[in-house]
């Protein structure tokens, strides 16, 4: 139970810390400055919410592939369960 709560939530936790440190990451790198003309800052935020996305859909793909091998174990064991 740990262990599936464990693979549940390890690649959510990845995603979002990935998330902040590409903010940091812009931010340092100066794309987020106030300085920088109002097109460059929405570029980077654009990017950003690009970004942002791609990893809710890639965080999702693995959610549900952690999902169907849960379902697939316990179909299993509990067919040998029930042999």
């Amino acid at each position: 139970m740990l262990r599936s709560c464990f693979e549940f939530f390890h690649p959510l936790f990845f995603s979002h810390f990935l998330m902040d440190l590409d903010f940091h990451l812009l931010k340092c790198s100066g794309l987020l400055k106030r300085n920088e003309s109002s097109k460059a800052q929405k570029r980077a935020k654009n990017n950003m919410k690009e970004r942002k996305n791609k990893r809710k859909i890639i965080t999702r793909k693995i959610q549900n592939s952690f999902l169907f091998y849960n379902h697939t174990l316990e179909f299993i064991s509990n067919k040998i369960l029930d042999a």
